[in-house]
């Protein structure tokens, strides 16, 4: 994992590529959701809770969704469009 800029909210052009929502028993942070965009060729840009965090690489994304459970329906990772 690579950080970005601590805190930066994420650009509207890019694409989300995976969402999780995570809902926890506890009171503090109840509803946590982890969003991954496409950033560049080689990394997603990560946002919890709507500002984005850190970078990850593109093929460690793509290796999480390889073993995903069948029935989970993800978009699938390309390699972003020209820009």
């Amino acid at each position: 994992m690579l950080p970005s800029d601590s805190g930066s909210e994420k650009e509207p052009d890019m694409s989300m590529l995976l969402r999780f929502t995570f809902h926890r028993n506890t009171n503090k942070f109840k509803t946590v959701v982890l969003e991954f965009y496409d950033y560049d060729s080689g990394n997603c840009l990560v946002s919890i809770d709507g500002t984005a965090r850190l970078l990850v690489s593109r093929s460690d994304l793509s290796a999480l969704l390889e073993k995903r459970p069948r029935a989970a329906v993800i978009k699938e990772i390309s390699a972003p469009k020209n820009k």
